[in-house]
């Protein structure tokens, strides 16, 4: 998961990247994490994924290195 976290924060996200870290991220096994998730899956799902989605990773980005 940090290594799809640090893509959305270092890359423009065009289409295929947008729907590729979706997919990646929704298909987590665990329901506790897709429920975690859930805000930077939103943002993904939206239009404005392009602005909202880095953001996103990125916090979630420093909490996954906080939680070491």
């Amino acid at each position: 998961m940090p290594a799809i976290l640090k893509v959305l924060t270092q890359r423009a996200i065009n289409e295929p990247l947008r729907q590729a870290a979706y997919h990646a991220l929704h298909a987590m096994p665990s329901s506790q994490t897709r429920a975690y998730l859930e805000p930077l899956l939103e943002a993904l799902h939206s239009p404005a994924a392009p602005v909202q989605a880095p953001s996103v990773a990125q916090r979630f980005l420093r909490e996954w290195k906080n939680a070491d």
